[in-house]
């Protein structure tokens, strides 16, 4: 975390690349830290790096919970006789195919055939349309 404000703003000034080579590009942090050294001068460690990117809320991969929950918010739809819309992370569409893959490995099988109801707890890095979106676009 940086120290200072001048760092934050050092770091700042990078967030847009910095989240497009993490996420778009799906770089590791090694190969964003050798990138970021040779064509800005930005030296900063690799834990840096996961620090930072945990602190601006950058997930490359979606938790259980929030699979659970995709598949709660749409069973809730479907029961409503509603689409039960798109699922969008990072600002990118997620197949169908990828969406039931995701929610057969995390979602229990019983859990898919005797759902209480319920949407459950609403996680912080979702927003919410007709499209599902996942990911935060700060």
């Amino acid at each position: 975390m940086p120290r200072t404000k001048e760092e934050q703003l050092h770091w700042e000034g990078h967030r847009d690349e910095l989240r497009s080579l993490w996420l778009d590009q799906r770089w590791t942090a090694e190969q964003i830290q050798g990138h970021m050294s040779q064509r800005h001068g930005f030296c900063r460690s690799i834990p840096q790096y996961t620090r930072q990117f945990q602190k601006w809320g950058f997930q490359k991969n979606s938790k259980g919970e929030t699979w659970k929950f995709v598949f709660k918010r749409r069973e809730k739809r479907k029961r409503e006789g509603k689409d039960p819309g798109q699922v969008w992370r990072n600002g990118k569409h997620i197949p169908e195919e990828k969406v039931r893959k995701e929610i057969s490995r995390h979602v229990p099988l019983l859990s898919q055939y005797w759902d209480s109801g319920e949407a459950g707890v609403y996680p912080s890095n979702l927003s919410s349309r007709v499209s599902m979106l996942i990911g935060s676009f700060s």
